[in-house]
C-alpha cells in the first residue's frame, strides 16, 4: 500500500510570526493523538536526522513566533526576502518512525501558502492512525485553522494518475484526494458532484469525499470531481 499524506493550500497572505505561532498551535492541538503511538510535537530542523534532533515546541506563543521568524526565507547572501514569508517543521514518532508536517505560511502571492502533513506508512502504521476519521480530523486541522483554500488526503500515484504535474498546476488544477476540502472562493459546479460518498457543504467551503477506501479511492468519482472544478478529464 502507498503511503498517505495530507495538504492544504491558499493564496498570498500577509501574517506575522505570531500570528502563524497561533495558527500553528491550533494545527498541532486539532491533530489526532493517539496514544500509545504517537509522541508529541517536536520541532525539527531541516538537517534534522536522528529522534535527538528534535526540539520541544515552546509552550509560550511568544517564544514559538520567535522560531516562526527565525525561519524566514532569506537569499543566498542572508538577507530577508520581502514576501518570502516563514517555513516551519515538526515531526512525532509513531512506534519509532518519524512523521513529518511542515508549513509554509506569511508568504505573497508568489510563493503561496501551504501545508505538507504525513500519515504513517502502511507497513507500520497502527490502524486507528489511518482510521477514516482520524485522517478526516488531520485534514480539517490543517485546512480550519489558516481558512485554506483548498485540502485534500491523497496518494502519490493517485496524484500521478489525474496527471498533475508542474504543467497541471500553471494552468491551476489541484488534486482530487479521497477527501477533498474546496473553498469557497475556488470555482466549483456543487450541483455536478452527484454520485459521490459524500458532500457537506460549511459556510466556508465544500468538504467531498470519494467511494472507496483513503488508499484506493475511485477514480471515477475523481473524474467527477474534476470535472466540477472545470478541469475536464
Amino acid at each position: 500500500m502507498e503511503r498517505l499524506y495530507s495538504n492544504a493550500r491558499w493564496g498570498g497572505r500577509a501574517q506575522t510570526p505570531l500570528e502563524c505561532a497561533h495558527a500553528i498551535r491550533a494545527t498541532l492541538a486539532g491533530l489526532p493523538d493517539i496514544q500509545g503511538y504517537y509522541t508529541s510535537w517536536r520541532i525539527s530542523k531541516p538537517e534534522a536526522s536522528a529522534p535527538e534532533d528534535l526540539h520541544p515546541v515552546p509552550i509560550a506563543d511568544d517564544a514559538l513566533a520567535d522560531y516562526v521568524e527565525s525561519t524566514a526565507l532569506r537569499n543566498d547572501r542572508g538577507e530577508l526576502m520581502p514576501g518570502g514569508g516563514f517555513t516551519v517543521r515538526f515531526a512525532r514518532l509513531h512506534d519509532g518512525h518519524p512523521v513529518k508536517l511542515e508549513i509554509r505560511c506569511g508568504a505573497d502571492d508568489t510563493l503561496g501558502n501551504n501545508i505538507l502533513l504525513e500519515f504513517p506508512h502502511p507497513d507500520w502504521a497502527s490502524p486507528e492512525s489511518l482510521d477514516p476519521i482520524a485522517l478526516r480530523e488531520s485534514l480539517a486541522a490543517i485546512v480550519e485553522p489558516w481558512d485554506a483554500d483548498y485540502g485534500f488526503v491523497i496518494t502519490h500515484p493517485f496524484r500521478k494518475a489525474q496527471g498533475i504535474n508542474a504543467r497541471a498546476a500553471r494552468r491551476g488544477e489541484r488534486p482530487v484526494g479521497w477527501l477533498t476540502y474546496v473553498g469557497h472562493d475556488i470555482d466549483l459546479d456543487s450541483a455536478a458532484l452527484t454520485g459521490l460518498a459524500r458532500v457537506d457543504e460549511t459556510t466556508e467551503g465544500v468538504w467531498i469525499e470519494l467511494h472507496g477506501s483513503p488508499s484506493d479511492p475511485s477514480f471515477d468519482d475523481a473524474l467527477t470531481v474534476r470535472r466540477a472544478l472545470g478541469y475536464g478529464n
